[in-house]
């Protein structure tokens, strides 16, 4: 979870989205929720995860791959 966090954050950043806007366009309830994903305190679900690929504009498997770039 931790590894799958930071790698979230890194594209976050790279996209120029606060956690708040990222949780509004992946239709979470707010950006505490983004916060926890990238603490690895909690997880996203399958819905989120297309949702996050689909803003982060990544693929499922560079959504996973924690050695890219």
């Amino acid at each position: 979870k931790q590894a799958f966090g930071a790698h979230l954050k890194y594209l976050r950043k790279r996209k120029r989205l606060s956690q708040d806007k990222l949780a509004e366009l992946v239709d979470v309830s707010e950006g505490r929720v983004v916060r926890a994903w990238e603490r690895g305190d909690d997880f996203p679900n399958s819905g989120n995860l297309q949702r996050l690929c689909k803003e982060l504009s990544v693929t499922i498997r560079e959504l996973f791959d924690f050695d890219y770039p």
